[in-house]
């Protein structure tokens, strides 16, 4: 009965032991994730009539980034006072201005950008330009522009404008992997990439002993 009993116990401890090997990757933990601020875009011109462009804009950057990246979301209330000192400056900002606001929402990572519309003979125009800001390095590590016809593709090419961010984020985090010399671990289409700190290369400081 007892030679029964480890069998069985055995048995239980082995399976446990292939499904912790080959079951599914668990997610890093939210304190090693980079956190991410994406701001609302500004409408430069100021038209009422393609205000909806800004949320269009910030949440289908938002949805691309989750359908890519496992990260830290900053909530939208987090970014109202970036958004509001954006929008009192024509959607541009220094490196050390926007740095000082990441700070104060420990945001290592900014999404912002802005918009700009204008009347043409076939239809309305957009401007649109997007940023990527790193805080700790004060240092903006892609920008991108992309000029639309306001009509019923405009989603379409909002989403274009998503995916261009996301690509040149996963561009930055495989230069960043290089660079320390470690090669990216294969994944399924399916799965989430870890955006991590360390991924990126942001380490916590810890002050000098003195």
């Amino acid at each position: 009965m007892q030679n029964f009993l480890k069998s069985i116990r055995g048995a239980f401890v082995a399976g446990c032991l292939i499904a912790c090997s080959s079951g599914t990757r668990r997610d890093a933990p939210e304190n090693t994730l980079v956190r991410v601020a994406i701001v609302k875009l500004v409408n430069v011109s100021g038209a009422p009539l393609y205000e909806y462009l800004s949320d269009s804009l910030t949440e289908a950057t938002r949805t691309s980034m989750q359908r890519k990246f496992h990260f830290y979301d900053l909530p939208p209330a987090d970014t109202e006072k970036l958004f509001a000192h954006l929008s009192a400056h024509g959607g541009t900002i220094d490196s050390g201005e926007l740095r000082a606001h990441a700070l104060t929402i420990d945001a290592d990572l900014v999404i912002y950008g802005r918009y700009t519309t204008s009347a043409a003979k076939k239809g309305d125009n957009a401007e649109i330009e997007f940023s990527v800001f790193r805080t700790d390095k004060a240092v903006e590590i892609c920008r991108g522009n992309r000029k639309a016809v306001i009509s019923g593709g405009i989603f379409k090419e909002i989403d274009l404008i998503a995916a261009k961010v996301v690509s040149e984020i996963t561009a930055y985090r495989e230069q960043q992997l290089t660079e320390r010399g470690e090669i990216e671990r294969k994944s399924t289409p399916d799965e989430k990439v870890e955006l991590t700190r360390e991924s990126i290369n942001i380490y916590p400081f810890i002050p000098p002993v003195f």
